[in-house]
This record gives C-alpha cells, structure tokens and sequence, in this order.
C-alpha cells in the first residue's frame, strides 16, 4: 500500500476515486490509485515469488481499510463516531456490527415511537399493496398476497394493534424477502423483489407521517438500511457464501 513520500508522489496522478480514498485515509496501491498500464503490469506481477506477496499483502490491506470506509459511509447517516465502534473489525465482523448499530438506533427510539392501527396502516397502505399485486400474475401474485398477510397483518392483534417490536420484525422480514428474490436472474422474482421493496417503503413511510417529531431519526436509521443492502451483498460475495 501507499505509504509517506509514496501518496504524494502518485496522488497528482490518482483517478478521482482513488484521491477520495486517499483522503479518507484508505491504504490504495500504486496500481489501484493510479490504474491504466500501471494497475495491469502491478496484477501481472502478483504470481511472480516474492514480488507477488507483497503486492497481495499490500492490497489485501487495501481492502481491509475500503471495506472499512464504506461501512462508515452506510452509518454517516445516523451521525455517530464510527472510528471507534468499528475499530479491529473487518469482512462479517464489519458487517454484523454495523447492522446491530443500526439496529440499536431504531431500538432506541422504539419507546418514543406510536405504532400505527390497522386502520390507519390499511387507508395508507392498501393502495400500495393492490398496485404491486396487480403488477404480478399467477403464482408470483399469490405469494406475494400471502406474505403480506403473514408478515405484516398477522402481527396485529384483534384490537387491531402492533407492538413496536412486531413493526420493527415485519419490516426486517420484508427487507429479507426483498434480499431473496433479488438473488435471483428470473425476470418474475425480480418483480417480486421490486414490490416487497415498495411495500418496506411504504411501511417505513407510514411510521414517519405517524410520528413526525421521530421522522428526521427514522429517515436516518432508513438511510442506513438502505446502503446496508447492496454492501451485504459484497460481503457476501467476496468471502462465498451467504448470511
């Protein structure tokens, strides 16, 4: 990785994303900072005997500190000293911790939080629902439909009430349905994905509108969800197999 005299040296002539991570403090190479010819003779060198673990070396610590500084751009939303909280962690580690800090923020204001009716829910969001069922066909409409009853409206009780706790859980398990049909190349649960994705908006939504002194918090917490998601799935596909 860069080091001293090195990054000022190769900094005037780093592509535009490199610079960035350079500022943040992100060990890059000489290749990856500067690309072209450069990165293509470093990615050759990488099998010849000693010369090749160094450079490995050098960007498997690259790596570390990317990793690291993506995990603080999906946690800038919330405002909270990162540095720390993520000190000594990397690859899963990184990734779990970053998603129990969300995860606590949402915990922390669940006491604040007045959890919509039934009713309310169903005047808002019903809409919604009937517009992504209408996009689908067949089986795909049918799971979807029941999903929605078994993940959302079988959480409220005959009162027509939900406990902070069950809205927090349906809308996990939302974003995991939305996870799982993403994984997939078939057009139909891509389509699946797509309307689970707007019904964990629109969840998100009513629960702003119903607490609109939380909103700017809960949009926050939101935000961090939603830059959790495609990171996952680098995690995920960088160490082989799934969460």
């Amino acid at each position: 990785a860069l080091a001293g005299g090195t990054i000022q040296k190769v900094a005037p002539f780093a592509t535009e994303g490199a610079k960035e991570l350079i500022k943040r403090g992100v060990p890059v190479t000489v290749g990856d900072a500067v690309g072209g010819g450069l990165k293509k003779v470093e990615e050759a060198m990488t099998s010849v005997p000693f010369v090749g673990s160094a450079i490995t070396g050098a960007k498997q610590r690259a790596k570390k500190g990317f990793d690291k500084a993506i995990f603080q751009e999906v946690l800038n939303p919330l405002l909270i000293n990162t540095k720390n909280v993520l000190k000594g962690l990397e690859g899963r580690d990184l990734y779990a911790k970053t998603a129990d800090i969300i995860s606590d923020q949402y915990d922390k204001i669940l006491p604040k939080l007045k959890m919509p009716n039934r009713s309310v829910l169903q005047d808002k969001f019903d809409d919604v629902i009937l517009n992504e069922a209408e996009a689908l066909s067949g089986n795909a409409q049918k799971l979807f439909l029941d999903k929605i009853d078994k993940i959302i409206y079988s959480k409220f009780d005959d009162a027509g009430k939900i406990s902070g706790q069950n809205y927090k859980k349906a809308i996990s398990e939302i974003r995991r349905e939305v996870r799982k049909f993403n994984k997939s190349t078939e057009p139909v649960n891509l389509d699946i994905a797509s309307s689970f994705s707007a019904i964990e908006s629109a969840m998100a939504d009513v629960l702003k509108s119903t607490n609109p002194a939380q909103a700017l918090a809960l949009d926050a917490i939101d935000k961090s969800f939603r830059r959790l998601l495609p990171v996952e799935r680098a995690v995920i596909a960088s160490e082989g197999g799934e969460f």
